[in-house]
């Protein structure tokens, strides 16, 4: 297969794959399968003309099968270590320590080319997302859309540290980033600063991402709330800052997304808009003024 430029996996191939450094005990895993895949990496790095899938560029995995559980994120490894493949997009995965099906990167003298990754429909908590994005220095694209489900994944989502590590990782690559959240579930912390991003241009986000203490205070409210460290007040409405404090200057399009209802909706939106169109021309010079907000009964003035 020296010409494959795409290749799509079903979820129920991937779900066999065992890394050797990968110790669940499910059943479904066989090494097997690996160490084929494996040959096949080596086999590129020796001689990337001719090698099969040595003109791979782009790797699809999923949706799952009818019934299946979600797609194991870490079975997708090895193919991430192909020096070639530059775009990943795989819907209805999973890579949560919670349900011992952590992402870890097998190759730590290895990065990947990925320029853009898509996560769609996926639960994938901080940890196992900073494992992929420290090995990524070249990403420019980044969508993920989170999705719980009764399969296990985070149902109270850690936003505010997903996008922290998204930010401390790939922020001096990353152009365009997509980050939004399913009707099932919610949220322990959310977005207090995205500062760290200082090359993106384009941002698509839930604005319920924004509504929660940072991930920096320590505090969490979901059901098993924790109180903020020493030094931090207890988070409310007013804690929120505007969407003026916490957008990096370099946005140039903005797409904002209401899905899931706060039950204090409209405080909370007025407070992300304080004094919006005063501090726009100052802290988001850059920004299209076709601001685009998809929040049904909330009106942008």
């Amino acid at each position: 297969m020296p010409n494959v430029e795409t290749l799509a996996l079903p979820g129920i191939l991937i779900n066999t794959m065992k890394s050797p450094y990968n110790n669940s005990p499910l059943p479904t895993f066989h090494s097997e399968m690996w160490i084929v895949v494996e040959a096949i990496r080596q086999g590129i790095d020796r001689n990337l003309e001719g090698a099969s899938l040595g003109k791979l560029t782009t790797l699809q995995a999923g949706p799952r099968e009818l019934w299946a559980t979600r797609i194991h994120f870490n079975g997708l490894s090895i193919f991430l270590a192909m020096p070639n493949i530059t775009e990943l997009i795989v819907d209805d995965c999973i890579a949560d320590e919670s349900v011992d099906l952590r992402f870890r990167w097998d190759y730590p003298g290895i990065s990947s080319g990925l320029r853009r990754i898509v996560l769609d429909n996926s639960s994938v908590d901080a940890d196992s997302i900073s494992q992929l994005l420290a090995h990524t220095p070249q990403l420019v694209s980044f969508k993920y859309s989170h999705e719980a489900a009764s399969d296990g994944g985070e149902f109270w989502w850690d936003a505010g540290s997903f996008v922290d590590i998204i930010g401390k990782h790939v922020g001096d690559t990353l152009e365009e980033l997509a980050v939004t959240i399913g009707r099932d579930g919610g949220i322990s912390t959310g977005v207090a600063s995205m500062t760290d991003f200082v090359k993106l241009k384009k941002l698509e986000i839930d604005i319920y991402l924004f509504y929660g203490p940072s991930a920096q205070s320590g505090e969490s409210i979901d059901p098993f709330y924790v109180y903020p460290l020493e030094g931090f007040e207890p988070w409310i409405i007013e804690s929120i800052p505007p969407l003026t404090e916490i957008l990096p200057p370099s946005l140039e399009c903005l797409d904002l997304f209401k899905i899931n209802d706060p039950e204090d909706c409209c405080p909370f939106v007025e407070r992300l808009f304080f004094n919006f169109a005063v501090d726009r021309p100052r802290a988001l010079p850059s920004l299209d003024e076709n601001l685009t907000l998809q929040a049904p009964g909330v009106i942008l003035i």
